[in-house]
C-alpha cells in the first residue's frame, strides 16, 4: 500500500490494515497530516504506534477494538505534536497491557479514552502518562476503578 506523504487527512476504514506481518505504525513521514481517523477493528496486529513531530496534526480519533494484539504489549508514542487539540480512543483499543507515552502536546484540549474489559477474572491494568504545558495527567485504569489527577 502506498500513500502520498503530503496527505493532510488520513481515514482508515473498518477492519483495515489487519495483516499479521504489519506490527509497527510510524506516521512521521506524513509531515502535513492534520487529522487521523481509524475506524473500528483496525490495526489489530500493530503493537507499536509512533506519532512524533507531526507539527500540523490537530486531531486523532481511534475507534473501538483497534491496536489489540493478543498476548503482546502494545505501545503508543505521541510526542511533539504542537497543534494536537483532540485525542479520542474508543473502547477496548490499546487494551492488552498497553503503555502510552504522551509528551509535549501544548495545545491538547480534549482527551477521551474508552473502557477496557476485565481479563480472565483478573484486573486488566494499563498506564497512561500525559505531559504538556496545559495538562499533566497520570491515569491508571481498571474495569472497576479510575484514578485521575489533573494539574493545570
Amino acid at each position: 500500500m502506498t500513500i502520498d506523504r503530503s496527505v493532510e487527512v488520513l481515514i482508515v476504514d473498518t477492519l483495515a490494515c489487519n495483516t499479521p506481518s504489519f506490527t509497527k505504525l510510524g506516521l512521521f513521514p506524513f509531515v502535513h497530516l492534520r487529522q487521523l481517523e481509524v475506524a473500528d477493528c483496525s490495526f489489530v496486529y500493530v503493537k507499536e504506534v509512533k506519532m512524533i513531530g507531526l507539527k500540523w496534526l490537530e486531531s486523532v480519533v481511534i475507534g473501538e477494538n483497534c491496536f489489540t494484539m493478543k498476548d503482546s504489549r502494545s505501545q503508543l508514542h505521541l510526542k511533539d505534536c504542537e497543534r494536537l487539540r483532540e485525542l479520542r480512543i474508543g473502547n477496548h483499543s490499546f487494551e492488552n497491557n498497553s503503555s502510552w507515552v504522551i509528551v509535549n502536546l501544548p495545545s491538547l484540549e480534549e482527551m477521551e479514552v474508552g473502557e477496557w474489559r476485565k481479563k480472565n477474572g483478573n484486573r486488566s491494568e494499563s498506564a497512561l502518562i500525559v505531559k504538556s504545558e496545559r495538562l499533566i495527567m497520570r491515569m491508571m485504569t481498571r474495569p472497576t476503578q479510575l484514578e485521575t489527577a489533573v494539574v493545570r
